[in-house]
């Protein structure tokens, strides 16, 4: 006969004998509202985040059952995303939540993990890191209980998760027979005692893909194994290690089929074997240049309330032909100027298509007006036609409703914008504009130009900018500012955001400088725009714009 826990016997007995255990006895340890500096310091948070604040106090205000899960690497949490949820239905929806909203910002090599559920430490890390600043807390008999085992005659041993208790009793000059007067464990008569016998004969649950498909010479390859009981596996006779019912095979191969042999099995013996395949193939190059999606939740810089930003992005005009994908454009931006610059969804403006009209000059004066200030860093962006006129001197974005014969007073002036800007004397400004100025309209051109937003007719590099300003634009004098189809974005924005993404950071030191970002920016944009078009960039090109 094989015995699976003594211990277990010895807990119904000690329910028969009418003592009654309460939370005291559980290893429950709990934060609350006012001990965040506890739960920062355990992961290396930010205590002075206000985003974390705001958050912290939300979710110990929320009566709902509600979880927090943090990023784990692998090897630590330190300086983790984030994410909560809580839910009125069951602490498993309010689990599954957090980690869905604590996914959006984890990077690829990281996993989410719960970490509080209610008030209620979940994770092991935690209770380890917190425990030295809450022991002194604790009342003698929550220690006591910790301390000995069941029964009461003994101290919990060295190597058990509830040695740190068997110290601190010590410290306080509490006896075996102090502990078991304060937890009632005295009163526990001694019962002979039967094993019981309780063998598993469900073999293992192995999840993992028959056939894999590999491009590089190593890999990593994550299985699930779940069982009733202790469950182990091994990979061709080597044993790989299981952790929270996952494991992973390491290999390498040539070209060609790989054969692995895996083999899961529990404490009892029980087994479940399969065999896998693993093919490496090499990659051929693809002639069809597809192009990566673009993903702003790359990026996950902290939140600025100094930072603000203008967004107009208009695709569909009353009076002259579109701009393809300007609004498509417009909306993605949004998110960038949140992951990648941190401004606040609430220190945003942004017009789109018929919000953009030629009276809507006045709403962004307004807006400027009450939110520019001496400390603020402004962000702008505009993506749609552009016109010049008095030899390049007056440049203009158009609005939705601009009308072609009256452009200077039925269309946004840039110069008066970046004056509105200016005079409130703003720490910087970084303003990107995927536009060309041009008359041609409906003209001869707009069949051979059908893909562009315009014919260029000025130089930026004799628009004058205060010092504080940079400006990136879409293209040189005498080019256009064409589309990408393929990416269903103008070429500009959809470089201007994978540049953003870290594809930028030339020098791998999880910067990106404006000068960075511009020669990125020559590089891809001339590659792949339709005909000729090179980005321009005024400003300080050591300027560090995007953080990693």
């Amino acid at each position: 006969m094989i015995i699976k826990n003594i211990s277990f016997i010895l807990f119904i007995l000690i329910i028969n004998t009418g003592i009654s255990f309460s939370d005291e006895f559980n290893d429950d340890i709990r934060i609350f509202k006012d001990q965040d500096n506890l739960f920062c310091a355990a992961f290396d948070i930010d205590c002075n985040d206000d985003n974390f604040q705001k958050q912290w106090r939300n979710y110990n205000s929320s009566k709902n059952s509600k979880a927090w899960a943090l990023t784990y690497d692998g090897s630590n949490f330190s300086n983790p995303a984030w994410g909560w949820s809580s839910n009125d239905y069951s602490e498993k929806k309010a689990k599954e939540n957090a980690i869905k909203a604590c996914n959006k910002y984890k990077y690829a090599e990281e996993e989410c993990i719960i970490v509080l559920v209610d008030n209620r430490v979940e994770n092991l890390f935690l209770i380890e890191q917190i425990k030295p600043q809450l022991m002194p807390t604790f009342e003698n008999k929550f220690v006591c209980a910790r301390a000995t085992t069941l029964d009461g005659l003994t101290w919990e041993t060295s190597n058990s998760k509830y040695s740190t208790y068997v110290n601190e009793a010590y410290r306080r000059n509490l006896s075996l027979k102090d502990c078991s007067k304060l937890t009632g464990r005295d009163s526990v008569k001694q019962i002979a005692q039967t094993p019981i016998t309780k063998v598993d004969n469900v073999a293992p649950v192995l999840k993992i893909q028959d056939r894999i498909t590999v491009t590089d010479r190593t890999y990593s390859i994550t299985g699930i194994v779940s069982d009733a009981s202790d469950v182990f596996i091994e990979v061709d006779g080597i044993t790989v290690p299981v952790k929270n019912d996952k494991f992973t095979l390491t290999g390498s191969s040539s070209v060609g089929l790989k054969e692995y042999k895996i083999v899961a099995f529990d404490q009892w013996g029980n087994e479940t074997k399969k065999t896998i395949l693993v093919e490496r193939i090499i990659q051929t190059v693809n002639q069809e240049n597809k192009l990566e999606l673009l993903d702003p939740e790359k990026l996950r810089a902290k939140s600025n309330k100094n930072r603000i930003a203008l967004i107009i992005g208009i695709e569909q005009y009353e009076n002259i032909s579109n701009a393809n994908y300007a609004k498509r454009d417009a909306q993605l931006f949004i998110d960038y100027v949140e992951s990648a610059f941190g401004v606040p969804q609430n220190n945003i403006k942004y017009l789109f298509n018929e919000n953009a009209k030629e009276k809507s000059k006045f709403d962004i004066k307004r807006w400027l007006k009450k939110n520019v200030r001496k400390n603020t860093e402004v962000y702008v962006y505009f993506s749609g036609h552009g016109m010049a006129l008095n030899n390049g001197q007056d440049l203009y974005l158009l609005t939705n409703d601009t009308q072609p014969d009256f452009v200077e007073e039925t269309a946004f002036s840039r110069n008066e914008i970046f004056n509105d800007i200016a005079k409130y004397n703003p720490k910087s400004v970084i303003a990107f504009l995927d536009t060309c100025y041009s008359g041609a309209g409906r003209a001869d051109g707009e069949m051979l130009l059908a893909m562009a937003k315009g014919l260029v007719v000025v130089n930026e590099n004799r628009q004058q900018l205060p010092d504080n300003f940079t400006l990136f634009t879409a293209a040189s004098a005498q080019e256009s500012a064409w589309s990408l189809p393929e990416a269903k974005h103008g070429t500009f924005s959809y470089f201007l955001m994978k540049g953003m993404e870290g594809e930028a950071d030339l020098d791998g030191n999880k910067k990106i400088t404006n000068g960075e970002l511009q020669e990125y920016l020559l590089d891809n944009v001339s590659r792949y725009a339709q005909q000729q078009q090179t980005p321009q960039m005024i400003g300080d090109p050591d300027q560090v714009l995007v953080r990693f």
